[in-house]
């Protein structure tokens, strides 16, 4: 496959009556990161329109969550022994 996407990248979309499952399973296989929806909410139902917004900025509205592959996880620094 191409390269994907950022969640920088500026977009817009125009969606009716669609689930969150099939919104997330797309933005999934076109984005650099990884795409999830809440298991109690797979099958809701959601109509959206925005235009020239972030990637990030939809994945907001759809309250799904995105994690970036790219972006290391923020760890706490290691205690010193003593």
């Amino acid at each position: 496959m191409g390269s994907r996407i950022t969640l920088e990248r500026r977009v817009a979309v125009e969606m009716r009556d669609a689930s969150l499952s099939e919104v997330a399973s797309l933005i999934d296989r076109i984005a650099a990161a990884r795409i999830y929806v809440p298991a109690d909410r797979l099958e809701e139902r959601r109509t959206l329109r925005l235009e020239d917004v972030s990637l990030a900025a939809a994945v907001r509205e759809l309250e799904l969550m995105a994690v970036d592959p790219a972006r290391p996880v923020s760890r706490p620094p290691a205690r010193q022994p003593g």
